[in-house]
């Protein structure tokens, strides 16, 4: 090759040949998703209590973030059983990290569906425990009957604010605790009341016009399943 000057220009040739010697190389990427699982229980931790009427009834719902990256902006949901009432002012949200404690109030109250707009993020890992109570209503004996049942739900949502793939949502299915109601039952019998040592076949004695007569007592029996209070 030779240097020219003036308007000439470096003459070395140009190799236009394609180099087929080179090893070919990928790289795979995968993509993390958030992902919730829930356990709904009576506020004790069991998956049935008894429940009683117009008697509060706490219930605790626990969302765990089971995936490797940050379950953004949880949202809780929770269906009452029929004829029962939330407590307002009863809510409370803890989260282990980032590290929340305070009451959240929910939306649809007070016989639901409620629903807790947390605003809170969970890291991998991490859980929030909302814990609430409600109050079975007198109707609730007739509707649903003796079984009652609480179902609740969760949902997060990803860093673009989707709360599903093309794979399905973020979040496991709804799950269930269920109360027992249980209800008093008063029976009342009026019966003389003769003093101790005295059956019923000994008395009253006769009465004759002037007598006062022998007092009487009336006994009230409960033979229900829990306790009959404000007995008037």
């Amino acid at each position: 090759a030779s240097a020219r000057t003036g308007n000439d220009f470096f003459s070395d040739p140009i190799d236009f040949r394609r180099h087929t010697d080179v090893t070919p190389d990928t790289v795979t990427l995968t993509i993390a998703f958030p992902h919730v699982s829930i356990a709904k229980t009576t506020a004790a931790g069991n998956e049935v209590d008894d429940a009683e009427i117009l008697q509060p009834f706490g219930w605790r719902i626990v969302v765990t973030n089971t995936s490797s990256v940050t379950a953004r902006n949880v949202t809780v949901s929770d269906t009452l059983p029929a004829n029962w009432h939330y407590t307002a002012g009863s809510s409370n949200v803890v989260v282990t990290a980032p590290a929340f404690t305070g009451g959240i109030e929910p939306t649809g109250g007070p016989t639901g569906p409620l629903t807790w707009a947390t605003g809170r993020d969970l890291a991998p890992g991490e859980t929030l425990t909302l814990t609430f109570s409600s109050r079975p209503q007198t109707a609730a004996i007739a509707s649903p009957g003796p079984v009652h049942t609480n179902s609740a739900g969760a949902t997060a949502q990803d860093a673009t604010g989707a709360t599903g793939n093309a794979t399905g949502p973020y979040n496991e299915p709804d799950d269930t605790a269920r109360a027992n109601l249980i209800v008093p039952g008063l029976s009342i019998q009026k019966q003389p009341d003769c003093g101790p040592g005295v059956t019923t076949a000994e008395c009253p004695a006769p009465i004759h016009a002037g007598d006062t007569g022998e007092p009487y007592a009336i006994v009230i029996t409960n033979n229900g399943t829990a306790a009959a209070r404000n007995l008037v």
